[in-house]
Formats: structure tokens, C-alpha cells, sequence
């Protein structure tokens, strides 16, 4: 029988969350285990708790009933949302539109 671990290195982006005042507790929180720890997200009346959340391929991300979420620092929400409504394939297109 062969038992084999991987340890996947922190992204870019969780290393940033990791020192936001917002995510970096919950990150800490996912990282021990306290899962029934309440989180409370700014502009946000949701209740999630630290089990809402994962750590999966050094990305913190939400997890929620049909989907998971990348969770997006602060640093680089702007240009992700310019990337998304301004670039080439950008906009909310339906079959009429193409």
C-alpha cells in the first residue's frame, strides 16, 4: 500500500487575504479547524461560519449550494472586474446578442 500526501504552496492571492483585516482570521481559523466559527463579511448580512469556506489549490475560497467562489483581495477586485466588463468577450450576452 503506497500513501502519498501533497502539500499544494499558499497562491499569491491567499498569501495577500492571509494579512487582510477581513480574511485573515478566518484563514486562520480554517487552518485549525474551528469550523463553527461565525464570519462576518463586510457589507454582508449572510450567515456564514468558517465551514462555508475552503482552501483548496493555495486559493481561499466560498463555498455555496450550487458553486464555489475564488475569494478576490481587495488589491486586485478593480482589475478583475475591468477584465470582465471591458475586454473583448466582456458583457452579458444571450442568444439574440451573438
Amino acid at each position: 500500500m503506497v500513501i502519498c500526501a501533497t502539500e499544494v504552496e499558499d497562491g499569491e492571492w491567499l498569501r495577500e487575504l492571509s494579512d487582510d483585516k477581513d480574511f485573515g482570521e478566518l484563514i486562520k481559523a480554517l487552518r485549525i479547524g474551528d469550523y463553527r466559527k461565525e464570519v462576518k463579511l463586510p457589507r454582508s448580512t449572510q450567515k456564514l461560519t468558517v465551514a462555508d469556506f475552503m482552501i483548496e489549490d493555495g486559493e481561499l475560497k466560498l463555498v455555496m449550494q450550487d458553486t464555489v467562489a475564488k475569494v478576490v483581495p481587495k488589491s486586485r477586485r478593480k482589475q478583475l472586474f475591468e477584465e470582465a466588463h471591458y475586454g473583448a468577450m466582456a458583457g452579458h450576452l444571450n442568444g439574440k446578442k451573438m
